[in-house]
């Protein structure tokens, strides 16, 4: 009995270390958003004590069934980089994949429904944190840029809009998601004023900063959650009122102005997105088939194709383009077999979860919105290369393949038990 006892605390153990562990862990989320350098600086700990602990306990770190895609594609992207000798220095640029590791830590760290919704009240904080600085921030320094003695701007709205960030927007179209998915929980019943206060305020910022892309992929997404959540009901009430809610919004200038400005970026004269996909990429993919080497792109090699790019570019404003760039053909497969494997294995998910609590099916629709909110506008903006983005989407891929989301008992269908490379075609 007493060995049995031993075997059991061995299995799971809930040490004040671990739980030290989790708490810098969601600490390092929630400052994220508004805070890399803090968000990162706290992550260093959570991993120092989840080790610690893991090997006092004599524990191995979970490997979930993501993690075989991630490392498909480091190995691909290491070999790209290996094979262009005359860019050897920028392998310095190879330690943005450092954050692959956070594919088995959150792995080990997230293991019930519990840490899944406290990941989301971390993210929703963070979120709303980052959205009373943006509320604040943005405004003053958009009035400081318009009486700067040579100022660049004509009026407050274009000042308004040049303040705005293309991270802070996506940041905040999954905060809100979050809070969305907070806002469906039962836990809700005891906040019913903090959230949805807290709901308007990162709406209020996610509008402030003038991003079209994540204002694109947010509505039709915000769409399927009120269709999932109503079941269909209300619909004649809840649809025209979000249709009003945007074209109030479409009514305000610098939003109008954004707007009528989405024809710039489909012609290849103005240099900007359409330019880098029709003249920049073509060029490259025929001069590098095996890629630059991750993160090698430069402005002046654009301009090489394409003179009137726009300056101070050095991405490709595309997920997909930009990994064609950097790792070739070959770099390409490995990312879209790595997402969409992940994808199918979240829907399949998402679907298990509707046999299981209604808590396990709001945790599984929040975070699979999440996930594609972040693949639609990476089609448009290269997030996968922003630290702060590729973190949460690393974690957000681990809860969306938590052993409770399947509906099946952990030893018949576990994604941590007997994973392979195509466990996720596993129905």
């Amino acid at each position: 009995m007493r060995d049995q006892s031993r075997q059991l605390v061995t299995e799971t153990p809930d040490d004040a270390m671990e739980t030290w562990a989790w708490r810098f862990f969601l600490s390092g989320f929630c400052c994220l958003p508004f805070s890399i350098t803090l968000g990162q600086t706290l992550l260093i700990p959570a991993l120092v004590l989840q080790t610690v602990s893991l090997a006092r306990n004599r524990r191995l770190w979970r490997w979930p069934t993501t993690a075989w895609g991630g490392l498909l594609y480091l190995l691909v992207t290491l070999l790209a980089a290996g094979l262009q000798p005359e860019l050897a220095r920028g392998w310095d640029r190879l330690s943005g994949l450092r954050w692959l590791i956070l594919l088995p830590v959150a792995a080990t760290f997230v293991t019930d429904h519990r840490r899944r919704t406290a990941f989301l009240a971390a993210l929703a904080t963070g979120s709303v944190l980052l959205a009373l600085l943006t509320l604040i921030a943005n405004p003053w320094q958009a009035w400081n840029a318009l009486r700067a003695e040579h100022a660049t701007v004509s009026t407050f709205s274009e000042a308004l809009i040049h303040e705005g960030g293309i991270i802070q927007a996506q940041l905040l179209m999954l905060g809100m998601l979050a809070t969305l998915g907070l806002l469906a929980l039962p836990v809700a019943e005891k906040k019913r004023w903090l959230l949805p206060t807290a709901l308007a305020v990162q709406a209020f910022a996610f509008i402030l900063h003038f991003k079209r892309g994540s204002w694109i992929c947010f509505v039709p997404l915000l769409v399927v959650w009120i269709v999932f959540r109503t079941r269909g009901k209300r619909l004649w009430i809840l649809l025209p009122a979000l249709a009003l809610g945007l074209a109030t919004m479409a009514v305000v200038p610098p939003v109008r102005h954004r707007i009528s400005h989405i024809r710039q970026e489909l012609d290849a004269r103005h240099g900007g997105r359409w330019t880098m996909w029709t003249q920049v990429l073509p060029g490259l993919v025929r001069d590098y088939p095996w890629g630059l080497g991750y993160r090698q792109l430069t402005n002046e090699r654009m301009r090489e194709y394409a003179p009137h790019v726009e300056p101070d570019r050095n991405h490709l404003h595309s997920n997909i383009a930009q990994t064609l760039s950097d790792s070739g053909w070959p770099g390409l497969g490995a990312y879209l077999l790595w997402m969409g494997g992940s994808l199918a294995l979240a829907l399949r998910r998402a679907w298990l979860a509707r046999r299981s609590s209604e808590q396990e099916s709001v945790l599984a629709a929040t975070f699979l919105l999440m996930f594609v909110a972040l693949l639609a506008n990476g089609l448009v903006e290269f997030n996968f290369g922003t630290s702060v983005l590729k973190m949460t989407l690393l974690v957000i891929l681990v809860c969306l393949e938590t052993p409770a989301f399947s509906g099946i008992p952990p030893d018949h269908g576990s994604p941590f038990r007997r994973n392979t490379p195509f466990s996720v075609f596993r129905i």
